[in-house]
């Protein structure tokens, strides 16, 4: 072995007899291995025919002080193929460290790192994991262009004495209010995220398991939406510096801020904040495979997985349906005499003009509450009928009860109004004066009523048909987002004479009715959503107010 090694050029004064590179060399001017250096220094492979002739000879792997050799040659004379050889070095690098000795990781706190301008051996410098973000924040700070993803090389970053920056360590600046478009998208988000835990579930168990919090968690998250997002850092002894952001994650409390509509569901921007709760596995997969749950969301599909907020908003409607079937009576009340001043004299030909009127509360004495869900569909059952009633009412002429035109003049005010909705609203519920308390004149509450149980209700009235469509103002969105399920929206209708009077009300309606975008927040949804249905037919109709209990069929998550 000995003469081998002479012959192959261990001796001085012989050339050596390894061809590699276009050169002869010696065993001692050759490592073994992958050519992570390039054409800086020959290579022999270890999977070639004479594998066992390298290690003969001796060729060994190359060490961390010979990558330090290189990247140092590096910085001191720039390379075509300068990206490729620091790619693998440093990838090759993260593997070596666990063995590194004490001189060798002196070594690597000194090695020059590439700013994007120049190599830069001093430190503080920092590693930012997203590109736009390090890019943008690199004119106030010492930023690391490294060529490949700061989670592939945790190890590296912590040798060379460089400083990672996380989500964490970047405060979102956005405008007041943000959270109110971004509220449109929460039912879109809850499906997405119930979509990529399904996708996961059933293709990666392992990445399903990595998610650093519950998934319901995840899919209850805020979102604000802001054209002029941007994230502030704040380092110790400098003025804190701030940077446009495509997308930004906060984790307590879980949020996410977007610059638009349009950025959740790109892989860049949404998938990448997502990626960023697992605690292991592909990153990149994971931003891939959001973006692909998020745009099918949109399309309408949904996962087999049944969430918690699931279960949660249906208990908050059978809580209401429960006290709104009570039993209790509303006290009648005397008609006051009104002082009327004397009628003008008609003539026989003189028609009398329509007037519009709302209804008395002490008329609506009778209700049948049922839960509609989705296509308008009552789904409950009702127990057993009370039979048909003794006594035959007289009932009304045909052509009764016609509402009057809408050009008709009012015969009540705006305060008159509100007043009888809130009125049939707590008889919807069956909630003395006591339990049901007035707000509806207060600012900056956010919604027209609260009740014992802290629950706030915000009233919608209509004097005819129900509308499909509602808009909730800036306060009352955010009494909704802070309340949850014990904010209801009620949508009051049928307050004229003339008009069948319903009462639908939604528990948490920002996620149980269609939002539509807009500087506030219109949902839509009213006829056809799943919600408390309290009717109250009028009098002489013949019909009874049942006892009912609900079986609640929802949709494609199975029955609650």
């Amino acid at each position: 072995m000995r003469k081998l090694r002479a012959r192959f050029g261990s001796q001085p004064n012989r050339p050596g007899l390894i061809y590699a590179n276009g050169s002869w060399f010696v065993p001692s001017k050759v490592f073994r291995g992958a050519p992570i250096f390039g054409r800086l220094r020959p290579f022999v492979s270890e999977r070639s025919a004479a594998e066992q002739l390298w290690r003969a000879l001796r060729i060994p792997p190359p060490s961390i002080t010979d990558c330090v050799d290189v990247l140092n040659e590096i910085a001191q004379a720039t390379s075509d193929d300068q990206d490729e050889i620091l790619v693998n070095t440093y990838v090759y690098l993260e593997q070596q460290l666990p063995r590194a000795s004490t001189r060798e990781l002196t070594r690597l706190r000194g090695l020059p790192l590439w700013n994007g301008s120049v190599w830069q051996a001093d430190r503080p410098i920092y590693v930012i994991a997203h590109g736009e973000t390090a890019q943008a924040l690199s004119s106030h700070v010492a930023v690391w262009d490294l060529p490949v993803a700061p989670a592939a090389v945790p190890r590296l970053i912590a040798a060379t004495n460089a400083t990672l920056l996380a989500e964490d360590d970047f405060n979102p600046v956005v405008l007041e209010g943000a959270f109110v478009p971004g509220a449109t998208l929460e039912r879109h988000f809850e499906a997405a995220v119930d979509l990529l835990r399904d996708w996961l579930a059933r293709r990666d168990p392992k990445l399903f398991g990595a998610l650093s919090m519950p998934w319901e968690k995840l899919a209850r998250a805020q979102i604000a939406i802001d054209p002029q997002l941007q994230i502030e850092l704040r380092l110790n002894r400098r003025m804190p510096v701030s940077v446009a952001a495509q997308a930004h994650l906060m984790r307590t409390p879980l949020a996410f801020y977007f610059a638009d509509s349009e950025a959740p569901g790109e892989a860049d921007a949404g998938g990448r904040v997502i990626a960023r709760l697992f605690t292991e596995g592909d990153r990149d997969k994971l931003a891939l495979a959001w973006s692909d749950s998020w745009h099918k969301a949109a399309k309408g599909e949904r996962g087999a997985v049944t969430l918690v907020q699931d279960r949660a908003d249906g208990g908050a409607l059978d809580s209401l349906f429960e006290q709104a079937k009570g039993t209790t009576p509303i006290t009648r009340r005397a008609k006051a005499k009104q002082a009327h001043e004397a009628p003008k004299t008609r003539t026989a030909a003189e028609p009398s003009l329509p007037v519009r009127r709302l209804k008395r509360i002490e008329d609506l004495s009778e209700k049948i509450v049922d839960v509609a869900a989705e296509n308008n569909e009552i789904a409950a059952k009702q127990s057993r009928r009370r039979g048909l009633r003794d006594d035959v009412p007289v009932g009304k002429r045909i052509g009764e009860s016609r509402p009057a035109p809408q050009s008709a003049p009012l015969a009540y005010s705006a305060e008159e109004k509100e007043d009888l909705a809130l009125k049939i609203l707590q008889s919807a519920i069956n909630g003395d004066s006591a339990e049901l308390r007035d707000y509806h004149h207060l600012r900056g509450i956010g919604a027209d009523a609260l009740d014992k149980l802290g629950r706030y209700f915000e009233i919608k009235a209509s004097f005819g048909e129900i509308p499909d469509d509602v808009t909730l103002l800036g306060n009352q969105v955010e009494r909704a987002l802070r309340e949850g399920n014990k904010f209801s929206l009620a949508v009051v209708a049928g307050l004229e004479e003339g008009y069948d009077t319903v009462v639908k009300i939604f528990p948490n309606p920002l996620r149980t009715l269609k939002p539509k975008p807009n500087t506030s927040v219109t949902l839509t949804g009213i006829t056809e959503c799943k919600a408390l249905t309290v009717r109250f037919p009028p009098p002489g109709s013949g019909l009874t107010a049942p006892e009912v209990s609900v079986e609640v069929k929802a949709g494609e998550k199975g029955t609650v």
